[in-house]
């Protein structure tokens, strides 16, 4: 039995007041449903260190394209503001 299955059983002794041999049987059903559902799923579907590393690098390339266009944008207009405010003052 492993510390989550113990966990939920004591859980379900204390906390839902049921019997031993009930908390058994309902931690063994839990147990059951999880292991068909990652049977059924297959393991294709989990997520792999080489898929976590490829998100994250996708992740960090889309922030720095973020963070480029925002100062790019920021600069464009603090330079835009500066001819503004020097044609203004030209021109009075």
């Amino acid at each position: 039995m492993s510390i989550v299955n113990i966990k939920l059983y004591e859980f379900a002794r204390k906390e839902m007041n049921l019997s031993e041999a009930k908390a058994m049987e309902f931690i063994q059903a839990i147990d059951e449903v999880v292991k068909e559902d990652i049977k059924g799923e297959g393991l294709s579907e989990l997520a792999t260190k080489s898929f976590v590393k490829d998100e994250i690098h996708r992740l960090e390339l889309s922030t720095f394209k973020a963070v480029f266009w925002a100062g790019l944008i920021q600069f464009l207009a603090i330079v835009a503001s500066i001819f503004g405010i020097i044609n203004f003052m030209l021109h009075k």
